[in-house]
């Protein structure tokens, strides 16, 4: 999925603020389900699968809790869009031996919920794959141990709806 020019005039009136790293943005708007605190009640729906985002990469453990587990699921306020350059999804699809063939100056690589318009700790296991390098399915970016301490801190108590 690709965000086009239409970014440049569509959405100019969403803030935008670096990502994580040099090429990414994070956009946060408004809509769907938050990670959710992990209480009693929700801490035996907590499910982990091995997951790979494509067939080229390689599977991380991953923790979530089926919403459809949890009643009265809460809409989110916010949608954090990650976006990556096109500079960036090049290097990536050529590291992974693809061919990158869209021209759009962005591209969406994932959409969050949550409740704040700012952005939420990437969970560490993300930041680990992102770690490995381009080659594996990540960003490239070394890892960051404050960053990281900081995300354990946020995931430690939270957990993604899926």
């Amino acid at each position: 999925m690709c965000f086009t020019s239409m970014q440049s005039s569509a959405f100019d009136h969403y803030a935008t603020s670096p990502g994580y790293a040099a090429p990414t943005l994070t956009s946060p708007l408004s809509l769907i389900s938050d990670p959710t605190l992990v209480t009693p009640e929700i801490e035996p729906l907590v499910k982990t699968a091995y997951v790979a985002r494509t067939p080229e990469e390689l599977p991380v453990l991953n923790r979530f809790v089926p919403a459809k587990s949890v009643p009265n699921v809460q809409k989110a306020k916010y949608l954090d869009l990650i976006l990556y350059s096109r500079e960036q999804i090049i290097e990536e699809n050529k590291a992974m031996g693809k061919e990158a063939t869209d021209t759009a100056p962005w591209g969406i690589v994932s959409v969050k919920a949550q409740d704040h318009p700012y952005e939420t700790p990437m969970q560490p296991i993300t930041m680990m794959r992102n770690a490995l390098g381009k080659d594996q399915g990540g960003s490239g970016v070394p890892l960051e141990a404050d960053k990281y301490r900081q995300s354990v801190e946020f995931w430690s108590k939270h957990v993604s709806l899926v």
